[in-house]
């Protein structure tokens, strides 16, 4: 069943007879409106602007790739409306401090371990029976944890339609299983702990390093926060924020997953890293394979296919890109373990991403047509981003104000 637009969402272009108008030129249109909205939405008017900001670079890689847009106002609306559900789920995660490991398991044992194993399986096969919508409101009310409002918002249908299709899903499960279950994601329920279980917090330059008991090691650079667990079945790392390294032991019983809010990373033996903003999530390979995957939001479905990474390659994971994978130059790719930043013809806006992500001074650049442009040959140190301030400010044009721990740069 197609999406119902969402309040105030226009239906189509069609009607004008006028040029049609890029989706940057639109989004600029109508960026007021949407600060408005989303600062009374969201709560904070510097939460409004990080969303708008990620809109901002994913719509100039929209336009870089010269993709044809049936309806360019309609797909403006949906990206913002994604954007803000993203950043919804990412600061919850970032809320309850352990994300989706928030409920304390109890001490494992081998019985409670194939109890919880059957479990799964049953709550597996219930889901199986639940129509495609009433799913996909079900797993963002309780695996997202998302309010009726926000499943609507995210569905782009109402309020009392998200909750009838929430209380429809609940009664097929409940029908399946002929028990009360515990609605939330499968994973979570048979994921008992076995006594190995790590909180792993980078701050702003500062690096970090675990090795787990299997061999496997963790590097995680500044500003990264994750958490990790072990079960009979699979290794796994919520990956909350920041970027972490993974060399991963081989174990063909036990895989070895990375999650952040979007993105599901899954290997047995081989070494990836993985990078997660608010706008998307990066996965590169160095060594082996790894199988990626979209979980959340999406615009379409045939974005959710998974993709397998190989050594020397790389897939970005953003709400309204389908997954495509790059080949990389891991060695500059991958400096940023030695504390260095390499820039060799990346946009502005991208090269400031990378700096946000791991200092707490964040580069804004407010203009989506200097975030457009080219940068050089650079080499700069990961923990100082006014180094890269220093060479924008000397670029003619450009003008540089600061408010806080925000600098924000545009054109005159």
């Amino acid at each position: 069943m197609p999406k119902s637009p969402a309040p105030d969402e226009p239906t189509s272009d069609s009607n004008d007879a006028r040029p049609p108008k890029s989706v940057l030129e639109i989004f600029s249109e109508l960026r007021p409106d949407f600060e408005r909205r989303l600062t009374r939405q969201l709560g904070s008017r510097e939460d409004a602007e990080d969303v708008l900001q990620n809109v901002s670079i994913a719509l100039l890689k929209v336009e870089k790739k010269h993709q044809t847009i049936q309806n360019p106002r309609a797909f403006v609306y949906r990206t913002v409306r994604n954007a803000a559900t993203d950043h919804r789920r990412k600061r919850r995660t970032r809320e309850n401090g352990e994300g989706q490991f928030a409920q304390e398991q109890p001490q494992s044992t081998p019985e409670n371990a194939a109890s919880d194993a059957l479990n799964a399986q049953q709550t597996l096969q219930a889901f199986e029976q639940v129509p495609p919508e009433e799913y996909q409101a079900i797993s963002l009310r309780f695996s997202d944890d998302l309010t009726h409002d926000e499943v609507g918002f995210e569905m782009g249908i109402s309020r009392n339609r998200a909750a009838k299709l929430v209380r429809s899903a609940v009664k097929i499960v409940k029908k399946g299983l002929k028990i009360l279950v515990c609605l939330c994601a499968v994973w979570l329920g048979s994921s008992s702990n076995q006594g190995e279980n790590h909180t792993l917090k980078a701050d702003a330059g500062e690096w970090r390093h675990l090795t787990l008991t299997d061999g496997s090691t963790i590097q995680a650079m500044p500003r990264t926060t994750l958490k990790q667990s072990a079960t009979p079945a699979e290794r796994h790392v919520r990956l909350i924020e920041g970027e972490a390294t993974f060399k991963v032991a081989k174990d063909s019983k036990r895989p070895f997953i990375v999650e952040t809010y979007n993105m599901r990373a899954e290997a047995v033996g081989t070494e990836f890293s993985v990078q997660v903003s608010d706008h998307d999530s990066v996965v590169i390979v160095m060594e082996g394979t790894v199988k990626v995957s979209r979980i959340g939001s999406t615009p379409e479905p045939e974005t959710f296919s998974d993709v397998l990474v190989s050594a020397g390659q790389e897939v970005r994971v953003s709400a309204m890109e389908p997954l495509e994978i790059k080949d990389v130059d891991l060695p500059r790719k991958l400096d940023w373990s030695q504390g260095w930043l390499n820039s060799q013809g990346e946009t502005i806006g991208e090269v400031a991403d990378q700096f946000n992500r791991r200092n707490r001074l964040q580069i804004l650049i407010d203009d989506p047509q200097l975030a457009q442009r080219r940068t050089g040959l650079y080499r700069l140190r990961i923990d100082d981003p006014e180094s890269f301030v220093k060479l924008l400010s000397d670029q003619e044009g450009v003008i540089v104000t600061r408010e806080g721990n925000r600098i924000h740069v545009r054109l005159e």
